[in-house]
């Protein structure tokens, strides 16, 4: 379970293309004026996928696959706790 303020719903994730690469992530609860918006980016880097997470900017993470990075960012379904319901 992630306890980090920078995640929401899955449901609620926007993922916008920057570039042919690059995304952005938000939060699409909040309104576009939210500083808490944003919650990351992720970098396409060859055949990985670097995460800058918002909450924890000093932390290198990188994903396997672009859906895992997107996956990142989401709450843990409600009931889910530590992989059990």
């Amino acid at each position: 379970m992630n306890n980090n303020h920078n995640h929401c719903p899955v449901e609620e994730l926007q993922v916008s293309g920057i570039s042919n690469h690059e995304w952005r992530v938000a939060d699409g609860r909040l309104s576009n004026r939210s500083p808490g918006k944003v919650l990351g980016f992720i970098q396409r880097r060859g055949a990985t996928f670097e995460v800058l997470d918002l909450g924890a900017p000093d932390r290198d993470l990188f994903f396997d696959t672009w859906m895992a990075s997107v996956q990142f960012f989401a709450e843990a379904p409600s009931g889910v706790l530590n992989g059990a319901r």
